[in-house]
């Protein structure tokens, strides 16, 4: 019933009027509710998602990318781009990411920017959505995902979500 609730149609409007931040907390804790009850006949995530919930959140991309201005939008967008991608939430590279892309620094001073102090599940996917924004897969050296790894067990509880995500780093520590 809560998964129903979250991924309603009513939901898609809210999207695209979220702020960056709330709408990647969102998704996430929608991901971690559906990791947690998904039903045998779900095979991902981005298929459970609804069509009108993802076409607001891709929709509202481009004016997102337009207005990241500061630092930290910037880092919050790299994030939401990191966790769609993740998710399997697939689309097209507005040129407004291309532009973002223009305006930051080279692909490796992006990931020397990483605060080292910043928690394993913000830090995975601010890597991911690098990779996204600067189409580089699997362009994060296996050494900086073995030093995030690192922070993975900080968290006092674990859930499926930070396991799956823990072992995706895992793998990705191992160059795989």
């Amino acid at each position: 019933m809560m998964l129903a609730i979250g991924n309603a149609p009513a939901v898609a409007p809210l999207c695209s009027k979220a702020t960056t931040l709330d709408l990647f907390l969102y998704l996430w804790n929608l991901y971690g509710l559906w990791l947690e009850w998904k039903s045998p006949q779900e095979t991902s995530f981005a298929g459970f998602l609804r069509v009108e919930i993802v076409e607001a959140t891709i929709s509202s991309l481009p004016e997102r990318f337009r207005a990241a201005k500061d630092e930290k939008e910037t880092g919050t967008l790299i994030r939401l781009t990191g966790l769609l991608s993740f998710l399997g939430v697939t689309f097209d590279r507005p040129s407004a990411a291309k532009d973002l892309v223009s305006r930051l620094p080279s692909f490796d001073k992006m990931i020397e920017r990483l605060d080292e102090d910043r928690p394993f599940i913000p830090s995975f996917f601010y890597l991911v959505g690098l990779e996204w924004l600067y189409q580089k897969d699997r362009g994060v050296p296996a050494v900086v995902w073995w030093d995030e790894l690192g922070k993975a067990n900080d968290y006092p509880e674990t859930t499926a979500a930070l396991d799956y995500l823990k072992a995706e780093a895992t793998k990705r520590s191992r160059g795989f």
